[in-house]
């Protein structure tokens, strides 16, 4: 049988979960070369930029994966970004995700979320010849 934990262990385990995401966050902002950190600030101060963005680039970099993509719903360059992910090199490779339908992250993959959007209708199935 499974303890409940206290509303106090709760706290401490989310302040301890803060403490140690900042620590990610300056040891990765360390680990940039200036090239990055003028990208970055670019970034910042664009305000064409979505937040999102920003967020799934810096995480790129904590995970360091190779790069932020996106599905659109017309395929690449389609009219409609239907999610944004930190690419694993793996179609199946679980990742950070950010489903702008939903306007959640979550932690799935891109093959997994291509095929999601084909079921509910947003990505029309690729025929083969």
């Amino acid at each position: 049988m499974s303890e409940q934990l206290t509303k106090k262990e709760i706290l401490r385990a989310k302040r301890i979960a803060k403490y140690r995401l900042n620590q990610l966050i300056k040891d990765s902002w360390r680990s940039m070369d200036d090239v990055e950190i003028e990208t970055w600030m670019r970034y910042h101060n664009d305000t064409s930029m979505n937040q999102t963005t920003i967020i799934m680039k810096f995480a790129n970099n904590l995970l360091d994966t190779h790069g932020v993509e996106a599905i659109f719903n017309n395929g690449n360059g389609g009219d409609k970004c239907l999610a944004e992910f930190c690419n694993t090199g793996d179609a199946y490779g679980r990742t950070l995700v950010y489903n702008n339908l939903t306007k959640r992250f979550i932690i799935s993959s891109w093959g997994d979320m291509a095929e999601y959007f084909v079921k509910i209708g947003e990505i029309k199935e690729v025929e083969e010849e």
